[in-house]
């Protein structure tokens, strides 16, 4: 699955100072579904020598050569298949010395397959409230969202093509802006525990539409 955070946390790691100094020599190599070994060997050359060398007639030689007897880090990310691995982990020499090749990938198979060298660690999903928690951390530093950060301003110009309104588990919200109603594609409200005003400020919607003639659907429930 994509946007886990899978090369988020391989980055972190990659650029933490102990990681720097315990790996002599350090390279990373995005890979993606279509790849050209001989271009990502390269790539990864030129980070371990701090040089370009594009004429090389064997660069996989050149790198093993030069990362033979040293401790490397070398990451592989977003790679697809157990091919892909396969050609460029052969170039690597064995990490008797503690090297070591770090991959990322969202091909569980891929995962599976080379589980003998390592196991593989799954990222969960985070839930909602610690999406949330983490979002406000990032952008707002040590503070919380500001509250006017919280306020919905919408309008069909805004949500052109905004067909389902979700509300679920907002604790601070007191009632729906009736602004809403003004989206011409909007077609279902669903309040999802929520409290009791919320519930009523929907209803509310409903019935005012309704007398006007306008359908939005409501759908209230305490778990989704």
């Amino acid at each position: 699955m994509a946007g886990q955070g899978k090369t988020a946390l391989a980055r972190k790691i990659y650029n933490d100072h102990h990681i720097m100094f315990y790996f002599g020599a350090r390279a990373w190599c995005f890979v993606s579904q279509t790849y050209n070994v001989r271009h990502l060997l390269l790539e990864i050359l030129k980070q371990i020598r701090g040089d370009k060398s594009d004429n090389l007639d064997n660069p996989g030689d050149v790198l093993r050569k030069h990362l033979m007897g040293r401790r490397y880090l070398v990451v592989l990310d977003d790679i697809w298949e157990p091919e892909a691995f396969d050609d460029l982990g052969r170039v690597f020499p064995s990490g008797e010395n503690g090297s070591r090749i770090m991959v990322t990938t969202r091909n569980e198979e891929l995962a599976m397959y080379i589980k003998h060298y390592s196991g593989p660690y799954s990222l969960p999903f985070l839930r909602d409230e610690v999406s949330w928690e983490l979002l406000q951390k990032k952008v707002f530093q040590a503070e919380s969202c500001p509250s006017e950060l919280l306020n919905w301003i919408c309008s069909d110009e805004s949500f052109p093509v905004l067909g389902k309104l979700i509300i679920k588990s907002c604790s601070k919200l007191e009632e729906i802006p009736f602004s809403f109603v003004e989206i011409p594609t909007l077609k279902l409200i669903k309040v999802i525990d929520c409290s009791d005003s919320v519930e009523i400020s929907a209803l509310n919607i409903e019935k005012e539409l309704k007398e006007l003639d306008l359908k939005i659907q409501v759908r209230i429930s305490k778990k989704d």
